[in-house]
């Protein structure tokens, strides 16, 4: 049997990446289980080249295939016979000749017999004469039980209104945590918020362990976590989820609905979406967020940690009682977890009695990462041996006493059908991210001593949330907003016609879009500001980020990626909490005899933008720029227009004298740039004027410019 039998597409003959399963699988080092070659057929599945769509679709059937067949055979079938079935289904859109030789290679006699049994019955259904002259339940009765599932999901695939797929039962699990921002924020340091986020990453690797056997059935690991389960584990899986993960963050409630749905609903009752992967999986998905906010579904059993006047709180929280003296510090439960996160195993100290079952995915991750990417482990760590480095302890670590935290959402808009583009598109989203990110990373920082000098807080298919030494915080944010956006393009019929940047009016016709597309926001700030000001500033930066996007595709169609900052030294007053706020009061002139607004800001930034503000500050790097200089340029700004343009134009010109080669390298950086009409200013409109030259000093304050702190 071809693949070219199996519906949706052409099979995998075009791979490129089929000589890994040759190399990889049919001559390996040592032999494979009959599981281990599925995980690997799922990992080739879900990282295929994004461009080709046409493998995505194809890919993501068989996984589709493949966890729906196991959900139904789970019931039916001895645990022994589950991996030949999920093999049956991932082979099958394979070409005959590779099916062949992994067949010969992982199956004895027996199994290679009954795989070429269920194919050709497959093949027989796909042809329309299966039941040769036979009913379809005399059929299902009479064939033996090994390809019922096979049969009953590979029918649905075929016909919605396929007899046996309306009567099958298949469960699916909508699952997500109550709160966590509140969780992860809650704390007094910003080692809380570390610790935090370790905390939730290993709660996650809960719920991956517990579909170990069949990991295509998670189809969604985000924000919220979908999947598929057997019915017969409906009622013990969820709530043994819950439990587990209660029992490792103790506050934090992780809230499953779950129901059984027939296997035509799963697979054909859905609608095309466009924000994000797992919101338009609609009819199954909208009925379990209904379940989920019924006032009985958040009754859960939390532990509560009365506080009387005698009871001593918890050093770092201040919010529970001292239970547990660990590091000479009287912490409760919960917060000598978290810290317990951040020392092991290098720091770790036994005596809660207690380590972490899991290690951050995210870390694992990353130091696979460097193993297959040699170039990059070169650039990134030289000659040092990987072995002798290890994560972030404690945030003192970074060698900066001002940190970057860089939250973005990501926006997804990817062609769907139904049940079917989910599995292998948000594999491919979050394998891209992480990509985009740790290439970032990898490009502009280095260890610092024995440590890695970043800790990654959140890092999915929906959210990237990071912590970066300040000087190279908006350049990695720059750079893996690029790289996400360059691998997601798909073409347009008609190019579309938007600006790129609102200072130059020229607009760029694309051809190319893409389906990936950021919202970030860039918070600098101090190791001592407070966890909850922190998360209010990067709420505030990426919703600004999200609110000048819409505006300016309402304007001019821009649909690509924005991204806001702000330099936040010290808590301040509350007034200076309020992002709009602080820049209509810090950032705004209004000259009393001009009816002119001149913003000293240019944020929020669109991705061009950005570029060239990093140009100009590696302009500014070039020629140098004293303290005192940079000091003079931010006061002349907020005396108004015309001190502002003598003031730069002296500095110009005294600089000019003291750089001969300033013109070029200021003029390529900067003026020509933004260009500029009545430097510092430009003109949005007539009674607007914006300046990035405010932006440039404030960044090249961030550090000691002198010590070579490089941008861009």
């Amino acid at each position: 049997m071809s693949a070219d039998h199996f519906p949706g597409g052409a099979g995998l003959h075009f791979l490129s990446e089929l000589r890994q399963i040759h190399v990889g699988l049919i001559e390996p080092e040592q032999p494979f289980h009959l599981s281990d070659v599925c995980h690997r057929l799922i990992s080739l599945y879900r990282t295929l080249p994004s461009h080709d769509s046409h493998a995505q679709v194809v890919a993501s059937r068989l996984c589709c295939f493949s966890a729906l067949t196991y959900c139904l055979g789970y019931d039916l079938l001895e645990p022994v016979e589950l991996p030949l079935l999920r093999f049956a289904a991932l082979s099958y859109g394979l070409p005959s000749r590779t099916r062949h030789l992994l067949s010969e290679r992982v199956l004895s006699p027996a199994q290679f017999t009954r795989l070429q049994y269920v194919h050709a019955l497959l093949e027989q259904q796909h042809s329309g004469v299966l039941t040769a002259g036979q009913s379809l339940d005399e059929f299902f009765t009479q064939v033996e039980p090994f390809a019922r599932p096979l049969l009953t999901v590979h029918g649905a695939l075929l016909d919605p209104a396929f007899p046996q797929a309306i009567n099958a039962r298949i469960g699916v699990m909508y699952g997500s945590f109550q709160y966590p921002e509140d969780f992860r924020f809650e704390g007094t340091s910003v080692a809380s918020i570390c610790g935090a986020s370790r905390m939730l990453d290993s709660a996650f690797q809960h719920v991956q362990a517990r579909f170990s056997a069949c990991p295509e059935c998670v189809i969604s690991s985000g924000i919220t976590q979908i999947a598929l389960l057997p019915v017969s584990q409906l009622a013990s899986l969820p709530s043994q989820i819950e439990t587990s993960i209660l029992a490792e963050t103790l506050t934090l409630p992780y809230i499953i609905t779950a129901a059984p749905f027939s296997l035509t609903e799963v697979w054909h009752k859905a609608e095309p979406h466009s924000t994000r992967i797992p919101g338009g999986f609609s009819y199954v998905i909208t009925h379990l967020e209904r379940l989920r906010h019924r006032p009985d579904a958040w009754d859960r059993p939390v532990p509560h940690f009365e506080l009387f006047p005698y009871v001593q709180r918890c050093e770092v929280c201040n919010l529970r009682p001292s239970l547990v003296s660990y590091r000479h510090q009287h912490l409760c439960e919960v917060c000598a977890r978290q810290q317990a996160y951040l020392d092991y195993p290098a720091k770790w100290q036994p005596t809660l009695n207690w380590h972490p079952p899991f290690t951050p995915s995210w870390q694992t991750e990353f130091v696979t990462f460097l193993q297959t990417h040699s170039a990059a482990q070169k650039q990134y760590v030289g000659d040092v041996p990987l072995d002798s480095l290890r994560f972030l302890a404690t945030p003192a670590e970074l060698g900066t006493s001002l940190v970057g935290f860089v939250r973005a959402k990501i926006q997804v808009d990817l062609p769907a059908e139904s049940l079917v583009a989910i599995p292998c598109g948000a594999a491919q989203v979050q394998s891209a991210v992480q990509e985009a990110v740790f290439q970032s990373i990898v490009r502009y920082l280095h260890p610092v001593g024995e440590v890695h000098p970043f800790e990654v807080l959140v890092l999915n298919q929906d959210e990237i949330l990071l912590m970066l030494p300040a000087v190279h915080a908006l350049s990695i944010t720059h750079a893996f907003t690029e790289h996400l956006e360059a691998a997601f393009q798909y073409e347009v019929e008609n190019p579309v016609s938007m600006p790129v940047q609102r200072y130059l009016p020229a607009r760029c016709d694309h051809r190319t879009l893409p389906a990936v597309t950021l919202n970030a926001g860039v918070l600098f700030t101090s190791l001592k500001t407070p966890p909850p000001i922190i998360r209010h500033q990067l709420d505030q930066l990426t919703y600004s980020a999200a609110n000048y996007q819409a505006t300016l595709y309402r304007k001019g169609g821009y649909c690509l990626s924005v991204i806001d900052f702000r330099v936040f030294r010290s808590p301040g007053t509350p007034l200076t909490h309020q992002l709009t706020h602080w820049r209509d009061i810090e950032r705004t002139v209004h000259p009393e005899t001009d009816t002119c607004t001149y913003h000293l800001t240019g944020a929020p930034y669109t991705v061009a933008e950005l570029e060239g503000l990093l140009h100009a500050l590696r302009g500014f790097q070039q020629i140098g720029c004293s303290a005192p200089e940079i000091y003079q340029l931010q006061a002349s700004l907020k005396q108004g227009f015309l001190p502002a343009i003598l003031a730069y134009l002296t500095w110009r010109t005294a600089k000019s004298a003291e750089q001969p080669l300033l013109p070029a390298v200021w003029g390529d950086a900067f003026e020509h740039q933004w260009d500029f009409l009545t430097p510092p200013w430009l003109n949005s409109d007539d009674e607007h004027y914006y300046t990035p030259l405010a932006d440039v000093m404030e960044l090249l304050s961030l550090e000691d410019h002198r010590a070579v702190a490089v941008y861009g």
